[in-house]
């Protein structure tokens, strides 16, 4: 049925009618309330996202961890009869110093954790990106998809009184009339859907954004797709996964210090009698470990490090294979997603239903079937910009000509 209508429209096309329905549709796209550039959110997001905060904190955290653990002095004073019938005086003072072989690991892994710590926090700056791009891309959509449903209503509203007109005069039925009022009951809901998806979605992005988004709907603006070249996974990003095995090594390089590596300090005593002269001392101390849950710690610190590299090897595979595979699904859709002359037809077509009903060329089944499959051609149009802008987002996410911000 689809096919027939639209050769009639063609045929009515040849009438001269192009001129009024271009001037029609160019008034559609008037927007009253102006949406955040996407810049302007992404770097909203940045500021105000906790995720993108947390990750700053972390690096200041990890900067913050001391490299040097020396231990808690003692002080040791003490006054009486400890020779004989003698008062004797007696004072000390030891300082642990540790050990100099944990002191090297220790700063070994505070530096590691470091440069893990600053590979994650670009990396989740990178993740915020790409989740506002995501949802920017979806209310973009979305405001679309309400944009055109408002269209076809206010459409349908008016033929609705032509087609009361019709039946009032008796040139058709009843059922016509109360098809075509069935018709913007379906259309009421549909209009409450999306209006309740908009409503989420800005919800969403004031959260993640900080920002005022508009609820008005706008017609969509096609995007072109334009897939970069470069194919190597950003730096951060294998930064990321492989810190995480670099700190897992220092933290078993740290362990095995600690379970062997002997302990030392430093100290001093003066002590007097009461009637032999006083005489004082350094004395400097070496501990070695004997603690049994050490070298199990130590072991543990072991079996740590090779499921880090495990997890490190798994997780650069996967993310290069969805990098590739994000690569093909932007190359895809940026084939199949809707141009400008696509959009055009469509909206034509339905301004086109329209003046064939009113000239009696079609009747109501008929303009509702064609409506119907319409409809659902602009959903299809809908969704493959969306998935097109979406796999777009993902590409960039992962790509090192991509700048982090």
């Amino acid at each position: 049925m689809l096919p027939l209508l639209l050769l009639r429209f063609e045929r009515w096309l040849n009438k001269g009618m192009v001129t009024v329905l271009l001037v029609g549709f160019a008034a559609f796209g008037v927007s009253a309330q102006q949406a955040p550039s996407l810049g302007e959110a992404v770097r909203s997001a940045i500021k105000v996202h906790a995720s993108a905060q947390l990750a700053v904190l972390e690096v200041a955290r990890a900067k913050a961890e001391p490299s040097v653990v020396l231990g808690n002095g003692q002080l040791t004073a003490q006054y009486g009869q400890m020779n004989a019938a003698d008062l004797d005086r007696y004072v000390s003072y030891e300082q642990p110093l540790g050990s100099i072989a944990q002191h090297v690991a220790r700063s070994q892994r505070n530096a590691a954790a470091v440069d893990w710590k600053e590979a994650q926090a670009e990396a989740q700056l990178r993740a915020v990106e790409r989740d506002v791009t995501l949802l920017v891309a979806e209310y973009d959509v979305t405001r679309g998809r309400l944009e055109f449903a408002e269209r076809i209503h206010s459409q349908l509203s008016r033929d609705a009184g032509r087609i009361q007109a019709r039946v009032d005069a008796g040139e058709w039925s009843a059922t016509e009339g109360r098809s075509a009022q069935l018709a913007l009951d379906q259309w009421q809901v549909t209009l409450a859907r999306l209006e309740a998806q908009l409503q989420d979605l800005v919800a969403d992005l004031a959260t993640a954004t900080g920002l005022a988004w508009p609820l008005a709907p706008q017609a969509l603006t096609p995007q072109a797709m334009l897939l970069d070249a470069d194919t190597t996974l950003h730096p951060a990003l294998l930064a990321a996964l492989e810190g995480a095995q670099r700190t897992a090594q220092a933290e078993a390089r740290l362990a095995g210090a600690e379970a062997w590596s002997p302990q030392w300090s430093v100290g001093g005593f003066r002590q007097e009698l009461e009637k032999v002269p006083g005489f004082q001392g350094v004395v400097v101390g070496m501990s070695v470990p004997l603690d049994p849950a050490a070298q199990a710690r130590r072991r543990q610190s072991r079996i740590s490090s090779a499921m880090a590299e495990v997890e490190t090897e798994y997780g650069a595979r996967h993310m290069r294979q969805d990098f590739a595979a994000q690569r093909a699904n932007a190359a895809r859709w940026a084939l199949r997603a809707p141009r400008e002359a696509d959009w055009t037809k469509l909206r034509l077509l339905f301004e086109g239903l329209s003046a064939q009903l009113r000239e009696g060329e079609v009747n109501f089944y008929e303009y509702r079937l064609a409506q119907s499959g319409a409809w659902d051609l602009a959903q299809a149009h809908f969704d493959a910009e969306l998935a097109a802008r979406s796999a777009a987002c993902q590409v960039r996410f992962y790509q090192s000509s991509h700048p982090s911000l």
